[in-house]
């Protein structure tokens, strides 16, 4: 299966507030999507002071801090060679029994864990050792 149906086959399992293709346009208009044979990713720059994950929200580059990755299947340590531009953070959110946890990292920390793992993210991702900030 590649990542890109395995992010479909996870919308499937776990719907959202609206479908993949809607969530794919927007990103696609103001944010980043990648597809390839090794990853997808698909994300947006943000604030993280103002962002809320609930909401698909624009913030100007000039006023983001993070990467939220909305949506990511495949090799880590790639996806992040692609990143338009580098901002100090990393957000993305986890899907729990009790719902979506958000998590926010340096990014620096995660690259370098995933770099060091070459890391794939399976369907149900997995916890590095990282210490989110407050």
């Amino acid at each position: 299966m590649s990542p890109f149906e395995t992010i479909c086959r996870l919308y499937l399992e776990h719907p959202q507030e609206a479908p993949f293709e809607y969530y794919l346009v927007w990103h696609h208009r103001h944010g980043f999507v990648y597809s390839t044979p090794g990853f997808f990713i698909m994300g947006r720059h943000v604030s993280r002071e103002l962002f809320n994950p609930n909401k698909l929200e624009y913030f100007s580059p000039e006023d983001s801090d993070a990467w939220y990755v909305h949506a990511m299947a495949g090799s880590m340590a790639k996806a992040w060679s692609i990143l338009p531009w580098e901002l100090p953070y990393l957000m993305w959110e986890r899907l729990t029994e009790s719902g979506r946890d958000l998590r926010c990292y340096p990014f620096s920390d995660v690259r370098r864990l995933t770099d060091l793992a070459g890391s794939v993210v399976k369907p149900t991702p997995h916890e590095f050792e990282l210490t989110p900030v407050a």
